[in-house]
């Protein structure tokens, strides 16, 4: 009874260990993983953001330059396709509101920007601010929000997630550790309730038949091989025991020729000892002398083993990293994309609404001609009119003034048109160079990706087999250290088997 509560005591300490390690593992992962997934997925957002944001502020440059609302509304109206889009505010240089969406969820505060945006985060909305830049330098300010709901499921998905599989991990760990106690325990309890039986002087137990190659069954087969050294033994001593003698009626003589036969059984039973002892002794010391070799053999292909598995471990993360690398590269390509698509479409709107200012300049000019026109006419009725006249003359003449200064005006918007219609088109043609690099980068990096994925596969069946080649070199150098040693132990029994034997003296024994 005692020694099955050993071996319970045994297994539950080996469980218990394991368990507490895994515990360990499981609430750090707990603790830890989730506020660094919160911060990479909020980091992401804040890029995506930002990103949007840009483009938002590059589109609103005309519509705020020219105080077009109608252009500006546009403008923002495609936020509305922005999963978790809250709200949007366009402010002139002077802090009024230009054009908004749901502006009843804007904050009252206003935040100060420069050459970068800023994002705060309030009440579960992230908020970025940016200024909207033109040739004549900051026009406005873009105010955006979008909501953290999405981010915040997300995270309490990864959180749920990360606890479920370290629980799963913490319970089946437990229980493989349980088994395995059990696998290994059970034949240590057998072996224990053996040798109490023999301790107790009952040499009729049969043997274990544990056939592992392990360091339990090393222990088995030598505790049979013990058994059977004991069976022999008590074997001999009972025959020596049994020895019949005759009692009193033999006579001196037949006992003394007795005595005589068993010396000489002896002799010959010491002379083949001592042969077979210096035989064992020599064979002992071949044994030994080759299994050091085989050792130093072993032990050098291990180490050259492990330098491999070290070379692919190194190989294997380092496809890794590349194929971390060219995901970012495919993601980031793919984003240049939609921009570039994006700045595309914007850059059409703009020829279109400069061709519709060209129109309505070319309404103002011929107003401004009829205005000349008609000015010219009133000058000359105040000149006939005389004195009466003149007070129309000043303002006949102040209206040709007007009207020359109308023209001009006409002109120099005629001639930004032009340099506005020239770096559309310049732009329309970048777009388009921008779009089929990206689409370049992005087939490239695609296929980066797929060359990357298949060589890291291959890395890693590799140094799977190269970790078990060095598993099995490991066991082969301890196993031959074992050999080894027993070699050795082996020698020494033959030498002091030798020095035992010299003690008997062999020569005159029948004197």
């Amino acid at each position: 009874m005692n020694v099955h509560l050993t071996a319970i005591s045994l297994r539950a300490r080996l469980v218990s260990l394991t368990s507490l390690i895994l515990l360990a593992v499981s609430l750090a992962l707990i603790l830890i993983l989730p506020s660094r997934i919160g911060e990479v997925l909020q980091q992401r957002m804040e890029e995506r953001v930002a990103s949007l944001a840009q483009v938002a502020a590059a589109a609103l440059t005309a519509g705020v330059e020219f105080d077009d609302a109608k252009n500006s509304q546009e403008s923002i109206d495609g936020l509305r396709l922005v999963t978790d889009f809250d709200y949007a505010l366009v402010r002139r240089a002077n802090g009024t509101v230009l054009v908004s969406i749901n502006p009843e969820r804007i904050p009252d505060s206003r935040v100060a920007v420069g050459s970068q945006s800023v994002i705060t985060v309030h009440n579960g909305v992230m908020r970025i601010d940016r200024a909207v830049t033109g040739k004549v330098g900051v026009v406005g300010t873009l105010t955006l929000g979008f909501s953290m709901s999405g981010l915040q499921l997300e995270m309490r998905a990864w959180q749920r997630n990360i606890i479920l599989w370290s629980l799963l991990v913490l319970l089946l760990g437990t229980a493989v550790n349980y088994i395995i106690g059990t696998i290994l325990v059970g034949p240590i309890h057998m072996i224990t309730s053996v040798a109490l039986r023999i301790a107790g002087g009952d040499l009729s137990q049969p043997n274990l038949g544990i056939t592992r190659k392990d360091e339990v069954g090393q222990m088995a087969a030598a505790f049979d091989r013990m058994l059977q050294l004991l069976r022999g033994l008590a074997s001999v001593a009972d025959r020596l025991g049994r020895g019949d003698l005759g009692g009193k009626v033999l006579l001196d003589g037949q006992v003394g020729e007795a005595i005589q036969r068993m010396v000489a059984g002896q002799r010959a039973l010491v002379g083949q000892i001592s042969e077979a002892a210096m035989k064992l002794g020599g064979a002992a010391t071949q044994i030994y002398a080759v299994l050091q070799e085989q050792e130093a053999s072993t032990a050098k292909q291990a180490g050259g083993v492990e330098e491999v598995s070290r070379t692919m471990q190194s190989l294997h993360d380092s496809a890794g990293n590349i194929a971390e690398s060219a995901r970012g590269v495919f993601e980031n390509a793919q984003r240049t994309r939609q921009t570039t698509d994006g700045m595309s479409s914007h850059a059409t709107t703009l020829n279109s609404h400069t061709a519709r200012i060209a129109e309505l300049l070319e309404v103002i000019r011929d107003i401004a001609d009829r205005s000349d026109l008609l000015a010219l006419n009133a000058s000359l009725e105040a000149t006939r009119a005389g004195e009466a006249g003149r007070a129309f003359a000043l303002v006949a003449t102040e209206m040709r003034r007007l009207a020359e200064r109308v023209t001009a005006s006409v002109q120099s918007v005629k001639s930004l048109l032009v340099d506005i219609r020239s770096s559309a088109a310049s732009t329309a043609s970048s777009t388009n160079e921008s779009r089929q690099l990206a689409e370049n980068t992005t087939e490239s990096a695609r296929q980066i990706t797929l060359v990357t994925q298949q060589q890291r596969t291959a890395t890693g069946q590799v140094l799977e087999s190269m970790q078990e080649i060095s598993a099995i070199l490991s066991d082969s150098v301890t196993s031959t250290r074992e050999i080894r040693a027993s070699s050795e132990m082996l020698r020494r029994t033959a030498q002091h088997l030798n020095e035992v034997v010299g003690k008997f003296k062999l020569e005159g024994a029948d004197k």
